[in-house]
């Protein structure tokens, strides 16, 4: 387990694992999540959540698999550097902080939790690459996490939404 964990964050140097792991343990996150917000609240659970794409188009794809992994990684990577070097608060603390932040990037309804377990995942691998001096190794695994999961998620839209045979 300990082993697990640690390819999961990010603390080993199997670098692959850490892809694999953090990408398996993000779509079950937001899996759980997404259930349990349905659960809950219903389809008003999803109201004002940034992270839903309603079609799935070509430029959506893009987005969602190019463009928001390198924006909102590098905005990962900032907001670790201030929290955990700079204000020098304990990375699994700055972790949270990161991903109750980004829930909040994605609107303020229950469905927004569903993406914190990823930043906060995606937080303690920058952690500990930055801290190895390897924040960019750091960043371009963050990177890759998020652009699998998103490509999971868009490509499942695209068979939603493809016409019957």
């Amino acid at each position: 387990m300990q082993r697990f964990l640690s390819d999961l964050t990010g603390a080993s140097t199997r670098w692959g694992r850490t892809i694999l792991y953090g990408f398996i343990a993000a779509r079950a996150s937001i899996t759980l999540v997404g259930i349990a917000v349905v659960l809950i609240w219903g389809e008003a659970g999803y109201e004002g959540f940034s992270g839903l794409l309603d079609q799935a188009d070509l430029v959506v794809a893009l987005v969602a698999i190019a463009v928001a992994p390198l924006v909102e990684q590098l905005m990962v990577l900032f907001i670790v550097w201030v929290l955990a070097f700079v204000l020098r608060l304990p990375g699994g603390i700055a972790a949270v902080l990161t991903g109750l932040g980004f829930g909040a990037l994605h609107g303020l309804a229950p469905a927004s939790l569903s993406v914190v377990p990823l930043f906060i995942l995606l937080a303690l691998i920058q952690i500990h690459w930055a801290r190895r001096r390897k924040g960019m190794t750091g960043f371009w695994i963050g990177v890759a996490i998020h652009a699998l999961t998103n490509a999971t998620a868009v490509g499942t839209l695209f068979l939603l939404e493809a016409p019957p045979a």
